[in-house]
């Protein structure tokens, strides 16, 4: 049984800012890995962090477009990269979970986002970073070129041949959020062999998940 994790004080009208100390595009420890963790489904499309043989494994279902998944990457991943992930204590995985009928580029996004991670790492986190930023511009358009022109930059085809296999992995991703009751974004879950696994809802702060953490560990 899922145990949840949701403060009362979810930063709900929090303006969202670009307080990155380090930009994405340089957190290290990012693989693309050739299966999904603790799952026999092939997946080498996966945005990865740290070690797969980390006691504690920590899914994110985010969407480029939600402003939430943005400020928690922003401002929280970065410490959890440095006290968790790089120390070996904790692999991440990022699980796409495009919310279409509020942002509906969504989709699109993600699947820029992946064929990003499938030619590299580093392109991945700089279009990422490149996402987050402009996220206001491209999310409102009424079409994808705004969010085409950015991948572009990156060196992106949007008309990728890899579209129905990315379509599948976000599909994929959508299915197993849905299965442990994923309905917004950012949402989490923590496992680890020491607890049952645990969902965090929402963009916490770094505190809440480092409870959470060191209870796993």
């Amino acid at each position: 049984m899922n145990k949840r994790i949701g403060l009362s004080s979810l930063i709900l009208g929090f303006a969202v800012s670009c307080a990155l100390s380090v930009p994405i595009a340089t957190l290290s420890g990012c693989r693309r890995s050739d299966d999904h963790i603790n799952s026999s489904t092939q997946s080498p499309l996966m945005r990865q962090y740290g070690d797969r043989n980390a006691p504690v494994q920590m899914d994110m279902y985010f969407s480029y477009a939600d402003p939430f998944s943005k400020m928690w990457i922003e401002n929280e991943f970065p410490q959890i990269m440095a006290d968790y992930v790089n120390s070996g204590k904790v692999f991440v995985t990022l699980r796409d979970f495009p919310l279409t009928s509020i942002h509906p580029q969504s989709l699109e996004a993600a699947i820029m986002g992946r064929e990003s991670a499938l030619l590299d790492t580093v392109v991945h986190g700089a279009l990422m970073t490149d996402l987050f930023n402009n996220q206001s511009t491209w999310v409102s358009a009424s079409t994808p070129q705004q969010l085409y022109a950015i991948a572009q930059a990156h060196g992106i085809d949007p008309q990728t041949t890899n579209r129905g296999a990315h379509i599948a992995e976000i599909n994929k991703d959508k299915n197993a959020g849905q299965t442990i009751g994923v309905m917004g974004v950012p949402y989490f879950q923590v496992r680890s062999k020491k607890l049952p696994p645990e969902l965090i809802t929402g963009a916490q702060p770094y505190n809440a998940f480092k409870i959470v953490i060191d209870a796993h560990l």
